[in-house]
């Protein structure tokens, strides 16, 4: 795993790139984390404090993040909890219905996928990477729209 304190060489790397939004406060991320019972992997604050959601559409996927705010509405619209439980958290998506998740039943948590028309425990794609290295790997061209969802 890449260690958190290495989202800045992330965020160097795609700042080019990526659709930036002003950056969440502390409190935005501090409330969102008590929405849904969970505290965020320190990368992904970083970055959420950098560019407070935003998209990219890097060489093989596009990605877009959800910011702080519609994090906890969107979870509950598509009723992910309803099908995975408490511990799968969308971010985002691929622009489309693979959503790209926090998979809390991993420690510390990773990164997952599916798909957010039939989201179903079985076709959870566990892609076990960090945050950080999952844009890394976009950024590299390494993760694509077939590897995201199995």
């Amino acid at each position: 795993m890449v260690n958190s304190m290495d989202i800045s060489k992330t965020i160097k790397a795609i700042t080019s790139k990526w659709q930036k939004q002003l950056g969440a406060p502390t409190l935005d991320i501090d409330s969102l984390e008590a929405s849904i019972h969970q505290r965020l992997p320190a990368d992904l604050r970083s970055f959420l404090q950098w560019s407070n959601g935003g998209n990219c559409k890097f060489k093989n996927i596009y990605i877009d993040l959800w910011p702080t705010g519609a994090i906890n509405k969107l979870n509950q619209e598509y009723q992910i909890a309803k099908y995975l439980g408490s511990k799968h958290i969308g971010i985002g998506t691929d622009g489309g219905s693979t959503c790209i998740a926090l998979d809390y039943t991993t420690t510390p948590p990773t990164i997952c996928t599916f798909d957010l028309g039939d989201i179903d425990t079985s076709k959870i794609n566990h892609l076990k990477l960090s945050f950080s290295e999952t844009i890394n790997m976009a950024n590299a061209g390494a993760l694509t729209d077939k590897n995201i969802y199995q």
